[in-house]
C-alpha cells in the first residue's frame, strides 16, 4: 500500500533534515531544485521518502505559527513492495512531489513557485 500526505507545519529546513534524518534511523539520500528540497531513506526493504517546500499562507493567522513555514510531504509504503533500492527511493520521491506540488496552491501560499517537471534523480548509492 502506498501511502503519503502533505501539512503545512512550522519548520526550517534545518530542523526538517535533522528530524527526519534521526527518524528514519538510518542513512539517507538528497536532491533538491531551488528552495524544494527532498530526502529519502537508504534501506533496500523499506521505504521513507519527504519534501520540503517553504510556504508563507496569505493569511498568516490562519496559520497560528510565528516561525518559518513549510509544505511537508511524507510519503511510504505498507507491507511488501514489487519495487526496493533506488528504485523504490525514486518512486516514493517522486509521488511525494506530486502531491506537493497539487498542495501548493490549496495552500495558498503567498509566493507563486514554478515547480520544474521533476526533481534531479538521486545519486546511485
Amino acid at each position: 500500500m502506498l501511502i503519503g500526505k502533505v501539512e503545512l507545519r512550522e519548520s526550517s529546513k534545518a530542523a526538517w533534515e535533522e528530524g527526519y534524518s534521526s527518524l528514519a534511523g538510518t542513512d539517507v539520500v538528497r536532491t533538491s531544485a531551488g528552495r524544494v528540497a527532498a530526502l529519502a531513506q537508504i534501506d533496500p526493504d523499506h521505504g521513507l521518502a519527504s519534501l520540503y517546500v517553504p510556504c508563507d499562507p496569505k493569511d498568516p493567522g490562519k496559520a497560528g505559527a510565528s516561525g518559518p513555514r513549510a509544505l511537508i510531504a511524507e510519503a511510504g509504503v505498507v507491507g511488501k513492495s514489487r519495487a526496493s533500492g533506488a528504485d523504490l527511493r525514486q518512486a516514493l520521491t517522486d509521488f511525494a512531489y506530486q502531491l506537493t506540488r497539487h498542495a501548493y496552491d490549496l495552500a495558498e501560499c503567498k509566493e507563486s513557485r514554478d515547480f520544474p517537471e521533476k526533481l534531479p534523480r538521486y545519486e546511485d548509492h
